[in-house]
């Protein structure tokens, strides 16, 4: 057998054996799966991803309050308009308002280092 027709025979093989592979229910049912849980994951990690921006968001809503809040996303919302979807992700939304609500109590109070120091006697 010439190495073109050894070539030639071992395509035809595959061939044959590929069109008899995606009968098999084995085979689908394990593609079907394969597919699923390429999905499934993807689906899992945008998911956690916006629980955890949710969460800090909300850490910072916590932390600063809603109108400093405001005026600390505003660069990064000008020149969107207000129905945008980054306008909609950073804007402050009432889910991330209660939940600073019950992170809020559990920090400390934020205070201006320079006006809480004691103010050295004058000589």
């Amino acid at each position: 057998m010439t190495p073109e027709q050894e070539l030639d025979f071992k395509k035809r093989r595959m061939r044959v054996v590929q069109k008899h592979l995606k009968n098999d229910p084995k085979y689908r049912k394990m593609r079907r799966a394969r597919r699923l849980g390429l999905i499934s994951s993807v689906l899992g990690s945008v998911v956690t991803l916006g629980v955890f921006l949710l969460l800090l968001k909300s850490f910072v809503l916590a932390l600063n309050g809603p109108r400093d809040y405001a005026a600390l996303v505003a660069p990064m919302v000008e020149g969107q308009g207000e129905s945008s979807v980054v306008a909609q992700l950073l804007g402050v939304d009432p889910i991330s308002l209660q939940i600073a609500g019950f992170i809020g109590p559990m920090l400390p109070s934020v205070t201006n280092v320079a006006a809480s120091t004691v103010e050295a006697p004058r000589p």
